[in-house]
Parts: C-alpha cells; sequence; structure tokens
C-alpha cells in the first residue's frame, strides 16, 4: 500500500530538485531517471531476497495437474462464454475474463457458482464455504449442474439442491497419494482414531514472509466416531520452541466429510497450509472434542512426541532436531 506513496513522493522531489539545481540538460536527464533506477534496484533486490529471480536457482515446484484437475477443467468448459460467474479463489483467476464475473461468495447476479473446495479458497475458510453453498441450495435460487470431486457447479435455476455424495472423495486417500506419505509411529487420539503419516510440500508461491509449506495429514478410524473432531495444528518458532498461533478447522477435508462419515476400512487425508517456513521448528496437532471443546489425549509408539500434557502429537519437526 506504501508502493504509490513513494513513487509519488519520488517524483514530486524529483520535480523541486531540478527546480532547485537550474535547467541543465544533462544533469536534468541524470536526476529524472533516478527514481526508475531506484526502482529497478529495489525490485531485483526484492526477487533475490524472495527467491523468485531468475538469478536465484529454483527450489519450489509446480505441482503437476491430475485426473481431478482434468475434470475440473472439462466441467468449467462447459459454461456458455457469456454466462456471468461467482467462482472461490483458486477457480477465480481463469474465468475472471468475463464480463460479469464475482468473487464467491459474492454472487450478486451470477449465472453459475463454480465452488472448488479441494483447493484454497482463502480468504475464506472451509466451514463458511460449505455454510454459503448450503444457504444457495436452501434458497432454491441455485441447484447443481455437475460435480467431481471436490468441485461443484451450480446453476441458477437448476433443481438439485443436494450436495453431491462423490464431493467428498477428494478427502478419501488412494494408493498412490501415500507413495509420498512419512510414516508415523502409533499415534493415537483415544482409542478410535489414528494419525498415520504426513507429506510435506514446499508451495511454488512465495509471500513477504517466505515460503508456504503444504502439509498433509493421513488419518483412519478403527470404529466409527461419535461426534465430529475438530482439528488444530500448531507450528511452533525455531528460536525458543514456543507455539505462535493456531491453523484450526482450515482443512477442507474434515468440514465436507465430516469424521463421523470417515469409514474404518478408509484412510482420510487432511491439508493445511503453514506459513513462515523460515522461522518454524515444528508442527503438532490436536483433535478436540466439540461438546466438551477439550483435546482428545494422545498416546504414541516408539519416538514419538507429544506436547502440552499428551493432548498435542508432534507431526514433524523442520529444524533438524528430533
Amino acid at each position: 500500500m506504501l508502493v504509490p506513496i513513494f513513487v509519488f513522493a519520488g517524483i514530486e522531489g524529483t520535480r523541486r530538485l531540478i527546480q532547485l539545481i537550474g535547467t541543465s540538460t544533462a544533469l536534468t536527464r541524470s536526476i529524472s531517471i533516478l527514481p526508475l533506477v531506484i526502482v529497478l534496484g529495489a525490485s531485483a533486490a526484492n526477487h533475490l531476497w524472495l527467491g523468485a529471480s531468475p538469478l536465484v536457482t529454483p527450489t519450489q515446484t509446480w505441482s503437476t495437474p491430475g485426473p481431478r484437475e482434468a475434470a475440473v477443467e472439462a466441467i468449467i468448459a462447459t459454461i456458455p462464454p457469456t454466462a456471468s460467474i461467482s467462482a472461490t479463489s483458486a477457480i477465480y483467476p481463469h474465468l475472471a475474463g468475463r464480463a460479469r464475473a464475482y468473487w464467491f461468495p459474492a454472487v450478486q447476479d451470477a449465472d453459475y457458482v463454480a465452488i472448488d473446495v479441494a483447493a484454497s479458497t482463502d480468504p475464506v475458510p472451509p466451514g463458511e464455504i460449505l455454510a454459503s453453498v448450503s444457504n444457495l441450495l436452501v434458497s432454491g435460487k441455485y441447484g447443481v449442474e455437475a460435480s467431481a470431486p471436490g468441485f461443484v457447479l451450480l446453476r441458477r435455476g437448476a433443481a438439485d439442491d443436494r450436495i453431491p455424495a462423490g464431493l467428498a472423495d477428494f478427502a478419501r486417500v488412494t494408493a498412490a497419494d501415500l507413495t509420498q506419505e512419512t510414516r508415523l509411529s502409533s499415534i493415537r487420539f483415544s482409542d478410535r482414531l489414528s494419525l498415520d503419516g504426513y507429506r510435506l510440500r514446499q508451495l511454488p508461491t512465495l509471500t513477504v514472509f517466505g515460503p508456504t509449506l503444504e502439509l498433509t495429514t493421513f488419518w483412519h478410524v478403527d470404529r466409527p466416531l461419535a461426534s465430529d473432531l475438530s482439528f488444530v495444528f500448531y507450528p511452533t518458532r525455531r528460536s525458543d520452541g514456543a507455539i505462535v498461533g493456531t491453523v484450526q478447522d482450515q482443512a477442507a477435508a474434515a468440514i465436507w466429510y465430516p469424521p463421523t462419515s470417515w469409514r474404518p476400512a478408509e484412510t482420510v487425508a487432511l491439508t493445511v497450509r503453514i506459513e513462515r517456513e523460515n522461522k518454524l521448528q515444528a508442527v503438532g496437532v490436536a483433535a478436540i472434542d466439540p461438546q466438551s471443546q477439550n483435546p482428545l489425549p494422545v498416546t504414541t509408539g516408539r519416538g514419538g512426541v507429544t506436547w502440552n500434557d499428551s493432548t498435542v502429537a508432534q507431526v514433524v519437526r523442520l529444524d533438524g532436531g528430533s
């Protein structure tokens, strides 16, 4: 937000400086290009600092689109080019060139509403996305036009007012999803829920706070759960090990595929984003009972680490410690 102020200040300062020193053509030209040199130099320094410059060897890799992304793309292609659209943040850039395009949950007069719950819905959390979609369907103004795992397309005037059962398939893990899993040593929450492993990926996007991590945790239940648990992830600070904030109810899978629906024979993946990788020491997770609002007790096998009186299980250590 400060950039326009600095640019204006540079232009005005250059104008006044030229007035003070006179009208020497060579000197005037030199001073006139000074703000441009400063801006370009600052931009290059910022890109080098973020690691986004071609002069820096990239450490991030872009993920390869899979069958789910192909199915979503095929559905989007069926939307008439003149239709107005509302879309969540991961889909909106693909449709923003239309004459009328809104960022969901803003709907206005949109003919279609495209919701990708498996991808990022920032800055709107998954719970609010679910509530907004449910309200649209209950209103009778929109119905389901098409769907894929983690994606649903609503159309104004469509008759189907039920959230498709297959929408939750993005939360269920296949054998291919587990190929990059790091196994954990028997971490159990009470007597029914187990954390089996995790996958950590550095996202290719960068912020002023440094790289962002995508943490996927893999879970299974031994018996059906009596209530829908909520999941809270706790990052700790590298300098002193203190917990710095929480990432609560940000795993879309636990919202759209609630834990009481999990079946003992399946593995469920919960994915969250953890910022400020450079300053992180570790990440832990707790499962919260909705009735008591207390975390479930955690037990681990050999080598497992727990925090906060065995209510938080350490998932991954990032600073090389144990």
